[in-house]
């Protein structure tokens, strides 16, 4: 859910006419053709109690050894990992709608989010079919990241 949320809003902020869009797509893109052992490496320093993370908030916690916190840590990491392959299938989607669609909306007088509301996630329905049936299958094959992460830690 969260993967897809969040891969609509960066689908959609690349969509735009910016000089560094393809340079932006890279970066969101690199994190899924990346090892799940590494993204997990990746994010298990950022959590650590001397890592980044502690570092900029200021505090002293143990992310991953807390089970209040442990599997949020995780869900971020997978989210991290996957949010650009979703993203480049909605983006892919973004660009086969016309635009003289979007064009007559606003000439009737749609706003920005009636055309989000009205047009464009209408149009994003075989974007986010596809998306929510490859994060379901995703979150079954999530055992390397959690155990790479956690080392099978915090007990419950």
């Amino acid at each position: 859910m969260f993967q897809n949320l969040f891969a609509i809003v960066f689908a959609m902020a690349l969509n735009t006419k910016i000089k560094s869009k393809n340079f932006l797509r890279m970066l969101l893109f690199a994190p899924c053709m990346l090892s799940p052992v590494v993204v997990a490496f990746i994010w298990q320093f950022i959590y650590m109690p001397d890592g980044m993370l502690n570092h900029l908030l200021g505090t002293d916690i143990t992310w991953l050894g807390n089970r209040k916190t442990a599997l949020f840590c995780v869900v971020i990491a997978h989210v991290w990992m996957w949010i650009g392959y979703s993203s480049t299938i909605y983006m892919s989607n973004l660009q086969s709608i016309s635009t003289d669609i979007l064009e007559a909306a606003a000439i009737d007088g749609a706003g920005p989010w009636q055309k989000f509301k009205s047009i464009t996630l209408p149009k994003l329905a075989p974007a986010t079919t596809i998306n929510v049936t490859l994060a379901f299958t995703q979150s079954f094959k999530v055992f390397d990241i959690v155990y790479a992460m956690t080392n099978g830690a915090p007990v419950i």
